[in-house]
Formats: structure tokens, C-alpha cells, sequence
């Protein structure tokens, strides 16, 4: 059995400002194709914490001295040793946070049929943390989500009749509950989406060590792709919600010359029909 080299897919999550004393958390996703071991915290060099199982989420208090940076690092490591790490600064201030959150884009199906669940999506960003994003309709939340992606599902009422627009809103609140709000409208269609998207993916055939190649999918569907997934073996790489959907992909310094990395793309619809790419 060929050893394992290719090291964690990490990503983390922080405010890039935080006030006096506050009570912050920062998040990570780690992920790998045999299995993370541990998540290690670091701040400004000094070890914090460490997770050997998710959610990995470290929650601390931020300096009473204003005007300093926190130089944040956090590594993940899998069952051969293999790592890797990514970093984040967090800047102390004082005073109150008055900053309402940012929803930079919202996603919904074009259509969704009677009895159909779709999944709605917000982006949303704070200067010093997003709270809680809340979802729901016809005054009823129908979902609420702390950490990113913000999502909830929804259920077309099997009642509904075709040509009906039912308007989701959406509600951002940060830490310090601000707030932010947006809308987002689909149209009651005849019948419930069994259609799968369409996906392929492009990749260079080969690739030195520490070379970064890209990685790019084209993707579509009758009402809409909600994301695409990309992967390398079988670790998840990132997932891309908008279009063009690309991926920078670092190969491992220590792959050894002639070992294959497969590369494929998965793509989901707002219905929840998914499709993958051919494995390159």
C-alpha cells in the first residue's frame, strides 16, 4: 500500500477585529482522505488549544490592552504525520461594535415543484464576527445557522399553486446583534426537479511538486447550481458557490514523481440533485 502524503485541507474562520475583552471564537474545518488527528490553536506563537475530533472551535477572550494584532495559526495533522496550517490576524480595538453585518449575495432555486425541499443560501460577512443568519418564511424561521455556509432547507407546501412566488427572508446578525436583512424569491413550478446538473472538470495532466495548477469546472442546471465541490482522491478540497468555479491546487512538496492524484468536481443543484465529473 502506497504511504499517505497528502496532508489536510484546512480552512479557518475568524474576525479580523475584535473589541477589548471579548469573547471570540474561531473556527476550523479540517479534512483528509484517510483522517485528521488534531487541530492545534496558536496564538502569537504560544500554543492554545488542541482538538482530536471536530467541531474544532477555540473560544477565547481577546486582550484588555487596544491596538494590538493577534497573530492567529492553526495546524492540522493526519494519521502519517502529514500537516498543514493557516493563519489569520485579529486586530484589538476599543469601543463598541455599531457595524451592522454584510449579506453579499443570497442564492435560491429558480423553481421548485409542490412538496419539493430546496435549500436557500446567504453569504454573509462581519468586520468582528457574524452571530447567527436566520431564515423564514411567511413569518415563520424556518432555519438559522451560526457557522458558513448559512443555509436552511425549505419545503414547498404541497398545496401550493403553480406560478406562486414565495419570498424567503433572511435576517444577519453579528455578535453584537446588528443587524442586516435581504429577500430572496422562487416561483412555484408544476412539478417537483429530478434533473441533475451538468458538470465537467479541467486539470493539467501532470504537475511537478510544490507546483500550484488550476483546477476549473463548468457547471449548470435547469434552476440553478447551489454549489460545486472540488476534490482531490477523496479529501475535499473546497466547495465553490458562484461562477466560474475554480480551485488553486498545490501539489505536496514531498509527492514522489509518478504518483497519481485524481481530481473530480461534484455539483449540486438547489433541489438537492447532484452530479460528478469524470475522474481525472
Amino acid at each position: 500500500k502506497a504511504p499517505d502524503r497528502i496532508p489536510p485541507v484546512l480552512n479557518i474562520t475568524a474576525p479580523s477585529r475584535v473589541r477589548v475583552s471579548e469573547a471570540v471564537n474561531i473556527a476550523a474545518q479540517a479534512q483528509d482522505n484517510v483522517g485528521v488527528v488534531s487541530v492545534s490553536f496558536y496564538i502569537d506563537g504560544a500554543p492554545v488549544k488542541e482538538f482530536s475530533e471536530p467541531p474544532y472551535v477555540l473560544t477565547w477572550n481577546a486582550p484588555a490592552e487596544p491596538g494590538k494584532t493577534l497573530h492567529i495559526r492553526v495546524t492540522a495533522s493526519d494519521e502519517a504525520s502529514n500537516m498543514t496550517e493557516a493563519s489569520a490576524q485579529v486586530y484589538v480595538e476599543q469601543g463598541p461594535d455599531t457595524e451592522p453585518p454584510v449579506i453579499v449575495s443570497v442564492a435560491a432555486p429558480a423553481y421548485a415543484g409542490p412538496g419539493e425541499t430546496v435549500t436557500v443560501r446567504a453569504e454573509v460577512t462581519d468586520d468582528r464576527g457574524v452571530g447567527l443568519v436566520r431564515f423564514s418564511a411567511a413569518d415563520a424561521e424556518i432555519g438559522a445557522d451560526a457557522s458558513p455556509p448559512y443555509e436552511a432547507s425549505f419545503t414547498v407546501p404541497d398545496d401550493a399553486q403553480a406560478g406562486t412566488v414565495i419570498t424567503i427572508d433572511i435576517l444577519a446578525l453579528d455578535t453584537e446583534d446588528n443587524s442586516a436583512s435581504e429577500q430572496v424569491s422562487f416561483t412555484v413550478a408544476g412539478t417537483a426537479d429530478t434533473v441533475p446538473p451538468s458538470v465537467s472538470l479541467e486539470a493539467p495532466a501532470e504537475a511537478a511538486p510544490g507546483r500550484t495548477v488550476l483546477l476549473k469546472a463548468e457547471a449548470s442546471d435547469s434552476i440553478g447550481v447551489l454549489k460545486v465541490v472540488f476534490y482531490a482522491d477523496n479529501t475535499v478540497l473546497t466547495e465553490d458557490t458562484a461562477s466560474p468555479y475554480e480551485f488553486s491546487y498545490t501539489v505536496p512538496e514531498t509527492a514522489v514523481p509518478g504518483t497519481r492524484i485524481g481530481f473530480r468536481a461534484a455539483a449540486q443543484d438547489f433541489a438537492g440533485n447532484t452530479a460528478e465529473s469524470d475522474l481525472i
